[in-house]
């Protein structure tokens, strides 16, 4: 039996009872970071494949000339002068990432982080127990948002308890408004989630409509009204709701807390939100709390995101940009030297590349998915005079923070080495009471919980970030001591390999905790 990283309970939670043996189980190391070979393969066949479905014959010539061209030049240089607690393939993934976000920071990042390119690999990695621990939750026309409700178990392995015994984490994700998707976040959150045994913790992951569709103050809207809906519908007390949020979804918590608070868009959508209460607490993981210019352009060399990129995403979310940019490569330079020609081969040739090699299901609307080639310093409008920019719910750092700092219990985390890391040290200083933790460590870059629970090369790096925003969740000060037993960690998870026995007896007893029977 396959199990994965991390989720090895999440795997035998079905296959266990698939199967009605546990002889066959073979544990396993990770191949690199979290990933075991089929992994790899499964996420790497998903992403492809709906990158030949989604972009453009030029779009994909030259995200391929981009990378050729990274990879003969700069990229060996960058991972080989990594920091010494950095592994290899740490580094190479951050620099890829940061590289193709350079670039092409919109569409082919929406397309790989998309629910169609991340479903097939969160069903790999979870052997199918997605489903089960997974339902959809709202619906976008009836309820006016989407989202998931996800728990650590299944519902019918324990009883439910009562609304006002159980905490509710709505959970906003990060991507500049304009990528990821809550498959994306699954895996993780799931992880985040076995991590708050005896806390009844479950969690409601929205899945808020993403720019250009979306424009602001959309997507301010759905969160707010899912909020809402916990507390009308579900009962939820607010005194047992904690909105937690990582990068742009840290700003729309932010911008949530504000409107609830009386500040900027009190009234929006309909309704008064500032009649709402104020919920137990927040989570916030590498906020993105100012959307202007950074005070610190600067780019962090470990980051996987940049000045540039990140600016764009805030004009596209604040309607400044129709549409989003790219920098221009040698095809899409042809492209628009074809434009120029009428003759017919010259047409045929522009549309060719203009249209996807494969005509199957988008993971983009086509609508959604048009970009704007530009010289790489034009990926953003220059023009600073935006007033959009100084509203307090789209930079929340401009609001009175003070008496909600009194009310909301607020966590923070972030990374030494990330771009916004100023500025996120700069705004919690003047906050009254504020728990904070900043990584350290040479991997401690823009929302590092998640990207080291799947390139981290050890059980306790993968782990660490998960493990303290658990704790802030369920309201435990995040602390500099490592967990002593990760309680999502399975034998494959170990650094050294165990006897078979061994390892059995350790599924048992995770077996026995989440009350599944074999």
């Amino acid at each position: 039996m396959r199990t994965s990283s991390g989720l090895g309970l999440d795997t035998l939670l079905v296959r266990t009872a698939q199967d009605g043996s546990r002889s066959s189980m073979r544990v396993k190391a990770p191949l690199v970071g979290g990933f075991y070979f089929s992994d790899l393969v499964v996420m790497m066949l998903s992403a492809m494949y709906r990158l030949l479905c989604s972009c453009s014959i030029a779009e994909l010539l030259d995200l391929m000339y981009f990378m050729f061209v990274y990879h003969t030049t700069h990229l060996w240089r960058d991972v080989w002068s990594r920091p010494a607690g950095l592994s290899f393939f740490h580094a190479y993934m951050l620099c890829m990432m940061r590289k193709v976000m350079h670039v092409m920071p919109f569409l082919p990042p929406r397309i790989c982080l998309s629910s169609l390119s991340m479903a097939p690999f969160l069903r790999w990695r979870t052997g199918g127990a997605a489903a089960i621990l997974i339902r959809a939750y709202g619906h976008h026309k009836e309820d006016g948002f989407r989202a998931y409700w996800m728990r650590s178990v299944p519902a019918s392995s324990t009883a439910s308890p009562p609304p006002s015994s159980r905490t509710v984490v709505l959970y906003v994700h990060g991507g500049g408004f304009a990528l990821g998707s809550v498959a994306l976040y699954a895996e993780p959150l799931l992880r985040v989630l076995s991590y708050t045994k005896g806390h009844h913790v479950e969690c409601v992951a929205l899945e808020y409509e993403l720019a250009p569709k979306a424009r602001f103050p959309s997507q301010l809207v759905e969160a707010l009204r899912c909020y809402a809906h916990l507390l009308e519908r579900e009962r939820i007390p607010a005194s047992r709701i904690v909105l937690a949020g990582d990068s742009a979804g840290g700003n729309l918590v932010m911008s949530m807390l504000l409107c609830l608070h009386g500040q900027g868009y009190s009234r929006l959508g309909g309704r008064t939100w500032s009649s709402l209460p104020l919920p137990a607490r927040a989570v916030l993981l590498s906020p993105w709390l100012d959307l202007r210019r950074p005070s610190h352009p600067c780019a962090a060399p470990l980051d996987i995101v940049t000045s540039a990129n990140l600016h764009q995403f805030a004009q596209v979310y604040t309607q400044i940009l129709p549409r989003p940019r790219r920098v221009a490569g040698p095809a899409s330079r042809l492209v628009r030297r074809l434009l120029r020609s009428p003759s017919y081969p010259c047409i045929w040739l522009r549309t060719w590349l203009s249209q996807p090699l494969w005509l199957a299901t988008r993971a983009v609307e086509a609508a959604e998915a048009r970009t704007d080639a530009v010289p790489c310093a034009q990926l953003y409008d220059t023009n600073n005079d935006h007033p959009v920019m100084n509203h307090v719910n789209v930079s929340p750092v401009l609001g009175e923070w003070h008496d909600i700092a009194q009310r909301v219990n607020l966590s923070v985390l972030w990374g030494e080495h990330e771009l916004m890391a100023e500025d996120i040290a700069a705004w919690t200083r003047r906050l009254p009471r504020v728990d904070t933790y900043v990584a350290t460590h040479d991997w401690g870059v823009h929302v590092w919980p998640f990207l080291n629970a799947l390139l981290a090369p050890s059980v306790a790096e993968r782990e660490w970030g998960l493990w303290q925003m658990a704790r802030a969740m369920v309201g435990v000060p995040m602390a500099l001591s490592e967990p002593t037993s990760p309680p999502s960690s399975m034998p494959s998870d170990t650094d050294e390999p165990e006897p078979d026995e061994q390892a059995q007896r350790a599924w048992d007893a995770e077996l026995q905790r989440l009350h599944v029977k074999t």
